[in-house]
């Protein structure tokens, strides 16, 4: 089977999103989010394939772990920041689902 560029990028978003997920139920929500955020950017689409939308939701947790370490923190700031970008990533996922 001959491979394409195309096909090699589909095949590293899919590995990078399943190392996001494994990032997060490892605990690392921080570095969870961060490959999230560029493997998506990468991909130019929240939503191009089926898997994607169990990724998302991985991700929205990741973000709102997060938010609650900076709880813990006292860092209010970055609390209500992170719990704006879940809510807006939320949102902007529940814009394009027909």
């Amino acid at each position: 089977m001959h491979h394409t560029p195309a096909d090699d990028i589909e095949r590293l978003n899919r590995y990078e999103k399943n190392i996001g997920a494994a990032l997060y139920h490892a605990g690392q929500h921080q570095e969870a989010s961060a490959t999230f955020d560029s493997v998506f950017t990468r991909q130019g689409a929240l939503l191009a394939y089926q898997t994607d939308m169990a990724f998302h939701r991985v991700w929205l947790a990741a973000m709102l772990a997060e938010s609650n370490a900076a709880a813990e923190q006292n860092d209010e700031e970055r609390r209500r920041a992170l719990v704006r970008g879940a809510f807006t990533h939320d949102h902007a996922l529940q814009s394009i689902q027909v």
